[in-house]
């Protein structure tokens, strides 16, 4: 009687947590890369309302670098439940056993939801089975001060034949036929920058004021590989280093340096995301291209997380990025080769550990954390893309501040010009990215552009190079 009673009430508490998915787990592990902000927020935040919510405690645990990855989930294997993986380290690892594939667990609803509402969630796809969660999206964007824009638009019709004039000397004949300076940034092409830069060098506090990364770094290597994108290349163009594309990009990156209108310190010394930052609040720069992320960090989102750079931060505009296209025209003064505006989106996603204690329960855990109102709180205060579909289709409602609605709806729109390289998995090895590094500080800041060193800079001279001097150190 006494053992049948107590196989009746374990049964009943099994029914129990049937029904209302109840989990013996009392505490779950995450592995993360983030910034101390944005951990301090998650974890005292985020989580806490997880916490609350499901009685689970949930321990987070930081990993150095994405090359390290590995060796930790080797260390701490059985012992972490989910683990935040850039997407170029995923497949590897996926391959290797490490993650547990999604539809290896989840109910038939789940999955259906997983599949109808995460943004780009067929990206997290491994050996055909969906294994991956989004985690967050970034994409760089055209930053600009508005007002200094609107002078130059009231500067250009009386400078027009001089711009003109300048121009000359770089591709033989001027402005292209029937050129109109756009006044939306949105809608520049390279020879828009360009005007642009020429303008702000003839206003009563003229000075060289576009800039981007140029610090030996990875970065300066996204940069040089966006820029190729944007020229109408692709992956193997840039492992090849080879097509218009590659000329054309370096063309341009010569014709800005030897103008002028490149700001020299952004090489001189070495100038990263964070000097590009102090450069534009100081008034040295006027535009640059940075990710969202660090757009909201200079703007400011009226959190503690974010209190801004700006005394006047409603100045900062946020656009495309400018169209790529040859500096060559034709005859006819027509632009002969013209690109695209995308580049490659970088992106984070969920990962569920093979081993995890509870897949089910690790699911869900990062299913809460892009839930509207989790998602909706962390996508404002930290400037990243939005990853399920029903933020996106009520974020005119969810978001009150314009700039920061305006800031979401133009990296959304900039991820749709990615599409043909929208999600980027290449991992170049080091040797690629000192390869295009050693190139970019070979040709624009020693100006090896020309036969006459430092001369006005001659796209077949730049080619020949390219083809004899650096190419063939990639084939070796």
């Amino acid at each position: 009687m006494v053992y049948n009673s107590i196989i009746r009430k374990v049964s009943i508490i099994i029914l129990g947590c049937a029904v209302i998915g109840c989990s013996p787990l009392k505490k779950l592990s995450i592995l993360t890369d983030m910034e101390p902000d944005q951990r301090q927020y998650f974890k005292n935040t985020m989580l806490y309302g997880y916490e609350k919510k499901t009685a689970i405690k949930v321990n987070v645990f930081d990993y150095k670098n994405a090359d390290s990855l590995e060796d930790y989930l080797k260390r701490y294997s059985g012992r972490v439940n989910l683990v935040e993986v850039p997407l170029e380290k995923s497949d590897v690892l996926a391959r290797k056993g490490f993650f547990k594939p999604l539809d290896s667990f989840l109910t038939s609803e789940e999955l259906r939801f997983f599949n109808d509402n995460f943004l780009l969630g067929s990206f997290g796809m491994v050996s055909n089975r969906p294994t991956l969660i989004p985690r967050s999206f970034e994409t760089p964007v055209l930053v600009y001060s508005k007002s200094k824009v609107a002078e130059a638009l009231k500067m250009w019709t009386a400078n027009k034949e001089i711009i003109s004039q300048n121009l000359k000397d770089y591709n033989g004949f001027g402005l292209p036929d029937g050129y109109k300076l756009e006044s939306d940034p949105s809608s520049w092409d390279m020879y828009d920058l360009a005007v642009i830069g020429f303008l702000w060098m003839k206003d009563d506090n003229g000075g060289s004021r576009i800039a981007h990364v140029s610090r030996k770094s990875t970065e300066l290597f996204s940069f040089v590989e966006g820029g190729v994108y944007r020229c109408g290349g692709d992956s193997l163009a840039v492992m090849e280093c080879r097509g218009d594309a590659v000329y054309d990009f370096f063309h341009w990156e010569s014709v800005l340096s030897r103008s002028g209108v490149y700001n020299q310190n952004m090489w001189d010394k070495g100038w990263g995301r964070e000097e590009l930052m102090d450069a534009y609040v100081k008034g040295d720069i006027y535009c640059m291209i940075l990710p969202l992320g660090d757009c909201f960090r200079l703007h400011g989102t009226g959190h503690a997380e974010r209190k801004g750079m700006l005394s006047n931060p409603d100045d900062l505009g946020l656009a495309l990025l400018p169209q790529g296209c040859s500096v060559e025209l034709d005859n006819n003064g027509n632009v002969i080769r013209r690109g695209g505006r995308g580049v490659a989106t970088r992106s984070t996603w969920w990962a569920i550990p093979y081993n995890a204690s509870n897949a089910l329960v690790s699911y869900r855990l990062a299913k809460y954390l892009s839930d509207t109102p989790q998602h909706a709180a962390e996508v404002s205060r930290f400037g990243k893309i939005p990853v399920r579909k029903e933020f996106v289709d009520t974020m005119e409602t969810l978001i009150k501040d314009v700039w920061t609605k305006k800031g979401l709806e133009v990296s959304l729109l900039q991820v749709v010009h990615n599409a043909e390289h929208i999600i980027s998995d290449r991992v170049y090895s080091p040797m690629y990215i000192n390869f295009y590094i050693d190139l970019w500080y070979g040709m624009i800041v020693a100006q090896d552009w020309a036969q006459q060193n430092g001369a006005i800079p001659e796209r077949g001279y730049i080619q020949t190079i390219i083809e004899q001097r650096y190419q063939p150190g990639l084939f070796k």
